[in-house]
């Protein structure tokens, strides 16, 4: 036994050593880029970053927040304005992270509120689609959900409207809580 965990060791040390060889298994990758000059002038609602914009959301009766429904909430945007020395960037695109230590459970943001907290109620982000209206969840974290949400700079400018709104998780609604909920996301813009 000792013998062939050497033979093998010696074997793969031996192979360790040897000299690739080029052939149809190989091949050379470019890559190639651009830095910018300069990008946008970013405001949320606004207020310019990097200053952090407060969004409010409308009150909800405790009965009006459930799984279904996603009540009441606000609607907000992420505007661009000045935007020169793109190259040939004509898009832009949001991820989103958490942000002051709020925590995520399944792409919704969990209640930070310290003073007369609600439970069991979260927050749920929504994109809207270029022509109004929003359609789908953004799962925050997920940095792969940019890549259905992008939005046309057009004459320097460009305008990302979403909603945040209240969520309950399924089965919760008989252990919520009123109270406070607070949350925060921070946001990167991605030019393509």
């Amino acid at each position: 036994m000792l013998f062939t965990r050497l033979s093998l060791a010696a074997l793969l040390a031996a192979a360790g050593s040897q000299p690739a060889l080029a052939g149809p298994n190989s091949g050379i990758i470019q890559f190639e880029g651009e830095v910018l000059a300069s990008t946008c002038t970013v405001s949320v609602n606004g207020v310019e970053a990097p200053n952090a914009a407060t969004v409010i959301l409308q009150d909800a009766k405790r009965e009006e927040v459930n799984a279904y429904l996603r009540a009441h909430g606000a609607d907000f945007s992420i505007e661009l304005r000045d935007c020169s020395g793109l190259g040939g960037v004509t898009q832009v695109q949001a991820t989103f992270n958490a942000a002051n230590g709020t925590t995520v459970t399944d792409g919704a943001l969990d209640n930070m509120a310290t003073a007369n907290a609600a439970r069991d109620v979260k927050l749920r982000l929504l994109r809207h689609t270029n022509q109004g209206g929003y359609t789908s969840i953004v799962q925050v974290g997920n940095d792969d959900f940019a890549n259905t949400n992008r939005f046309k700079i057009k004459n320097g400018a460009a305008s990302l409207p979403y909603t945040i709104q209240y969520y309950m998780p399924i089965n919760s609604w008989n252990s919520i809580i009123e109270g406070n909920i607070e949350a925060a996301v921070e946001f990167v813009l991605h030019y393509i």
